[in-house]
């Protein structure tokens, strides 16, 4: 059984040494994988419109809109139509405030 148990453990050894240990990290010999260059830019960030405009064409939209934001507000609001809470008057009279103490 002794002679079982050393010839085992003398079998794992050898397999052990056969194997390759990994290089040392601290070995400037040490065999390196190439690093793989990835542009940040390939592609456009999540978020961001993928279609083009031609600068022209983008000036004669804000063209259309002479006062600026105010405008704009406008256009939107008249494409919407009226909302339910400015389509409901608001009461005639205000309430006073109620103090409770």
């Amino acid at each position: 059984m002794k002679n079982l148990l050393a010839l085992a453990l003398l079998a794992g050894a050898s397999m052990a040494s056969a194997q390759s240990q990994p290089p040392s990290a601290a070995d400037p010999a040490a065999p390196a994988a190439t690093p793989v260059y990835a542009s940040v830019f390939s592609g456009p960030p999540a978020g961001v419109e993928r279609a083009s405009t031609r600068w022209q064409d983008a000036h004669a939209a804000v063209a259309r809109f002479p006062r600026g934001h105010a405008d704009i507000v406008a256009a939107e609001a008249a494409q919407q139509g009226p909302t339910p809470a400015a389509a409901t008057p608001a009461p005639a009279t205000p309430t006073a405030p109620s103090h409770h103490h």
